[in-house]
C-alpha cells in the first residue's frame, strides 16, 4: 500500500511512469492489481454456488462479490462469513436414510430444495450471477434463479457452470473470469493448476511403473469404491472417476467416459453419480474405499461410516477387513468442483501410492504428492476383525495369546502321525521288512520336513491378526514377529527368529536370516557424529540435503572409487558443514537363490551379500539391498528400480544423482546402455571414474600400505579399505584360477597387466572384493 493505491495519476503526472511499471513488477504487485480492479471495475456478483465462490476467490476476483449461499465456507476468512446470504436449506440432516427420503419425497412433488431471497437480490442488484444446472439436489436450481433475475432491470448475467470432468471445471474458471472482467488472472490461476495436475499425474505413473518393475507384473490399478453417498448407497460420479483414474486407480461401479485433449486430462468424465445394489458393491471387491458423502462434515461422515459396521456384507469386504476405508471431507475436496478439485488429485495419488498406516513421511519436497495437500484432513478407519470363519480356519480364536495357534498346531502334528501310521501301515501289508523300514524312514522325513511348520504357520497367523508377538508352540516363549521388526526399522542384533534385516547387526559369520524383498539397512554413523556434533549421541546433527545420492555397489576397486569421488563433491560442495553420509546410500542388487552377487559369463561369484553388508557397517553408509530372481538385462533394471522406489519411500528423500563405477573408454556401449536404462526410468546417472587413467587406480591401491593421513582422522574422507581380494576367476587361459583369494597389491597389479588381464576386472576377467 502506497500512494500509488489513492492517487495514481498524481503518480504519473509527476513523471513516475517507469516507477509506477517496477511496482506493478513487484511483490506489490498482487495488491496493486487487486486495488485497481476494485476501483475500476463495475461488476457486482452474487454466488449462489459454493464451488463458484471458490473459482471467483481463486481468480483473485472474491472482493466482487456481494452476496452469497448459505453453503458458502471457503475461503474461511471473515468478510465471505459477513457477506448477505441469499439461499436456503428446505431439509433438515438426521441421518442419511432420512435426508433420503426427505429429497425424494421432494422430487417426486416438484418442489425445490432451497430457497431463493428474490427481494434481497432485486436490493443487491448483482450484474453477475453465478449458478448451476447440473444437480438439482446439491444447489438450488438454474430455472429459479433465472425466474428472479427476469425481474430485475437491468437483468444481470446469468452464468451457470456445468462441469463434466476437470477439463470443464478449469474452462469454466476462465469463463468465470470473462463474465467478471478477470480473464487474464483467470487464465494464470488455470496455468498454476495445470502445472499441479501435470506434477501429479507425473507421480501417479512414475510410482506405478516402479511398482510394475519390482514385481515383474503387469501395472496394478487398484480398484477404488468411491462412495457419495451411504444410505442408500451413491457411487462418485462425473469428475471423481476421472481423478481416481488420473491417480493410477480403477473405479469399475461407475467408470470414465472417453478421453478429451488437453495435456492434463487423461480420461473424461464419468456418468452421474447413482445407487447401486449392495450386491453390486462386494461383487466389485475393491482393494480400496473412500467414504466422502456430499454435504457432510467430517465428523458426520465417519459416524456414517461407522454404522455400516453394523452390516455383515460391509464386514465381509476385503478392503474393510485390511484397513484401506479412507474418510475424507467430500464437501470440500470432491463434491464441489472447484479448484480444490486439484487438492483431491494430490491426495489420491499419495493414497493409492505413497500412504501407509503409521508410517513417517520424512523430509518430503513440496508438490510431489508423496504428503497430502496442506490441510487435507482424512480419517483411516481400523481394521475390522476377520470373520470368524478365518479365525476358526487358523484355529486362533480371538484371544492374544495365541492358545488357537497352539490348537492348529496340534492338529497338524495329528495329521502328521496319521500320514506316518498310514504309511507303517501299508508297509506292514506288503509284508516286506525293507518296505517296513523305507516307510519308517518316510515318515521320518515328514517329521523333519514339518517340523518348522508350527511356529511358521503361528507367526504367520500372528502377522494375520495384526500382532507383535506370538507363543511358540513348541517351546512356550513369546516370539518378535517380522512385523514388530518392521516397525523397530533395523537390526536389534539379538538374531530374532524373523529378522527381515538379514541379521545386519549380527556378526557376519553368525547370520542366518535371509533377505527376500527390497530392505534398507541403517547403518551407524558414529564417526561423523562426532565430526558434526559436540555432544555424546551418536546422531548427526549436521544439517542434511533433501536428496538422496545413490551409488549402484559392488563391493569392488571402482564402486569404492565413485563413491569416494561422491562424497568429496558433497564434503568440499557444502564447505564441510553437511555430513556426506547422510545423503548417500549404496544399492545392490544380488542373486536371491544364491545370496552372491552376479557375475559375468561362466564365472562364479566370489561376493556375497553378506561381504557388502559389511563393508556397508565399516563405512557408515545406509546400504539398500535388493534380491533378483535371474540375471537378465530386464530383471536387473527391475531390481535397481524397484530399490530405488524403495529408498525414496523409506527415507522421504528423492533420489538424486545415481552414480556409476563404468571406467573404461572402450566399453562405450555398455556405458550408454547404462546410462538409457536409468534414464527411461526416469534416474539421473553419473559416472565419475569416466576417462579416469588407470594409473590412479594403482595409486589408491598403492596408498592401502601408507599409514593413515591426519586428514582421514579429522572425518575428510571416507574410511578406507585394509586390502583387496581377488574374488573369483574366469576360466581363462590367460589367467591362474589359483590366484583366487590372493591380494590384489602392487605386484599382483603388475603381474595381471603383463598377462594381458584388466586389473579391476572391468573386462569380466576376474573380481575383486574389498575388506575393513
Amino acid at each position: 500500500r502506497g500512494p500509488w493505491c489513492v492517487a495514481p495519476r498524481s503518480l504519473v503526472a509527476e513523471g513516475g511512469w517507469a516507477a509506477m511499471q517496477r511496482v506493478w513488477r513487484s511483490h506489490h504487485a498482487s495488491a496493486v492489481r487487486r486495488h485497481w480492479t476494485r476501483t475500476f471495475t463495475s461488476h457486482r456478483v452474487v454466488s449462489v454456488l459454493p464451488s463458484a465462490t471458490e473459482t471467483l476467490c481463486a481468480i483473485d476476483g472474491g472482493h466482487l462479490l456481494v452476496g452469497r449461499s448459505h453453503e458458502d465456507n471457503y475461503p474461511a476468512e471473515a468478510w465471505l462469513e459477513s457477506l448477505p446470504v441469499l439461499t436456503g436449506q428446505l431439509t433438515s440432516f438426521s441421518t442419511a436414510a432420512q435426508v433420503d427420503a426427505e429429497v425424494s419425497s421432494a422430487i417426486s412433488e416438484g418442489k425445490s430444495l432451497y430457497s431463493l431471497d428474490t427481494d434481497l437480490l432485486v436490493k443487491l442488484g448483482p450484474s453477475v450471477i453465478l449458478t448451476q444446472d447440473i444437480c438439482s439436489v446439491c444447489a438450488i436450481d438454474l430455472e429459479t434463479v433465472e425466474r428472479a433475475a427476469l425481474r430485475m432491470d437491468p437483468s444481470p448475467a446469468v452464468v451457470s457452470l456445468n462441469p463434466a470432468g476437470l477439463a470443464d471445471v478449469l474452462a469454466d474458471m476462465i469463463t468465470v473470469g470473462r463474465a467478471t472482467g478477470l480473464e487474464e488472472q483467470a487464465k494464470s490461476a488455470v496455468e498454476r493448476l495445470e502445472a499441479r495436475i501435470l506434477r501429479a499425474t507425473c507421480a501417479a505413473r512414475r510410482a506405478g511403473a516402479i511398482a510394475a518393475l519390482a514385481s515383474d507384473t503387469p501395472p496394478h490399478r487398484p480398484r477404488v469404491a468411491f462412495i457419495e453417498w451411504p444410505d442408500p448407497l451413491y457411487v462418485g460420479g462425473h469428475w471423481t472417476p476421472q481423478l481416481i483414474s488420473m491417480a493410477g486407480g480403477d473405479h469399475p461401479l461407475n467408470p470414465t467416459g472417453e478421453g478429451k485433449e488437453g495435456l492434463y486430462v487423461q480420461t473424461g468424465g464419468a456418468g452421474k453419480s447413482f445407487p447401486v445394489p449392495v450386491k453390486q458393491l462386494v461383487a466389485s471387491d475393491p482393494d480400496l474405499i473412500i467414504f466422502a458423502p456430499c454435504g457432510m462434515s467430517l465428523a458426520q461422515s465417519k459416524a456414517e461410516a461407522e454404522s455400516l459396521a453394523e452390516h455383515d456384507w460391509w464386514q465381509e469386504l476385503r478392503a474393510v477387513q485390511a484397513g484401506k476405508v479412507f474418510i475424507a471431507d467430500g464437501d470440500a475436496y470432491f463434491n464441489r468442483p472447484g479448484p480444490r478439485l486439484v487438492d483431491a488429485l494430490e491426495w489420491l495419488v499419495y493414497l493409492l501410492h505413497y500412504h501407509s498406516k503409521g508410517e513417517a513421511s520424512g523430509e518430503i519436497t513440496s508438490g510431489d504428492c508423496r504428503t497430502p495437500p496442506h490441510g487435507f484432513n482424512f480419517i483411516q478407519l481400523e481394521a475390522a476383525d476377520p470373520p470368524a470363519a478365518a479365525l476358526l480356519s487358523w484355529g486362533m480364536g480371538t484371544n492374544t495369546d495365541n492358545t488357537g495357534a497352539a490348537n492348529t498346531m496340534g492338529r497338524l502334528e495329528s495329521l502328521r502321525d496319521q500320514l506316518a501310521n498310514e504309511r507303517r501301515g501299508g508297509a506292514n501289508a506288503r509284508g516286506g521288512a525293507k518296505e517296513t523300514k523305507e516307510a519308517e524312514a518316510e515318515a521320518k522325513e515328514v517329521k523333519e520336513v514339518t517340523v518348522v511348520q508350527p511356529f511358521t504357520l503361528a507367526h504367520d497367523a500372528a502377522v494375520a491378526a495384526g500382532l507383535m508377538m506370538y507363543k511358540d508352540p513348541d517351546t512356550g516363549y513369546r516370539v518378535f514377529t517380522e512385523a514388530a521388526h518392521l516397525k523397530r526399522g533395523h537390526c536389534c542384533g539379538n538374531h530374532c527368529r524373523h529378522c527381515p534385516y538379514g541379521h545386519y547387526a549380527v556378526k557376519s559369520e553368525a547370520r542366518s536370516a535371509t533377505l527376500s524383498r527390497p530392505t534398507l539397512l541403517k547403518a551407524p554413523r558414529q564417526r561423523f557424529a562426532r565430526r558434526f556434533s559436540s555432544t555424546a549421541d551418536d546422531e548427526v546433527s549436521s544439517p542434511t540435503p533433501p536428496a538422496l545420492d545413490v551409488v549402484v555397489w559392488n563391493g569392488n576397486v571402482t564402486s569404492y572409487l565413485a563413491l569416494d569421488a561422491l562424497f568429496t563433491s558433497i564434503w568440499e560442495g557444502t564447505s564441510n558443514s553437511v555430513d556426506p553420509l547422510g545423503a548417500i546410500a549404496l544399492l545392490t542388487v544380488f542373486d536371491a537363490a544364491t545370496g552372491n552377487l552376479p557375475a559375468p559369463g561362466a564365472m562364479e561369484s566370489g561376493t556375497s551379500v553378506r561381504d557388502l553388508m559389511d563393508q556397508a557397517k565399516a563405512i557408515g553408509v545406509d546400504l539398500m539391498v535388493v534380491p533378483m530372481d535371474d540375471s537378465t538385462d530386464s530383471a536387473y533394471q527391475r531390481a535397481v528400480v524397484s530399490g530405488l522406489g524403495r529408498l525414496e519411500k523409506e527415507t522421504g528423500k528423492k533420489v538424486g544423482r545415481l552414480v556409476l563405477s563404468d571406467c573404461r573408454d572402450d566399453l562405450l556401449d555398455l556405458m550408454e546402455w547404462r546410462a538409457a536404462l536409468f534414464e527411461g526410468a526416469g534416474f539421473s546417472p553419473e559416472f565419475p571414474l569416466w576417462g579416469r587413467p588407470y594409473s590412479e587406480i594403482l595409486q589408491f591401491v598403492a596408498s592401502l600400505r601408507a599409514p593413515t593421513s591426519p586428514q582421514r582422522e579429522s572425518g575428510g574422507s571416507l574410511a578406507r579399505p585394509t586390502r583387496i581380494v581377488i574374488s573369483a576367476v574366469a576360466d581363462s587361459p590367460s589367467l591362474s584360477t589359483t590366484i583366487k583369494g590372493s591380494e590384489l597389491d602392487e605386484e599382483m597389479w603388475r603381474l595381471l597387466g603383463e598377462a594381458g588381464v584388466d586389473e579391476v576386472g572391468e573386462l569380466g576377467e576376474l573380481q575383486t572384493r574389498l575388506e575393513f
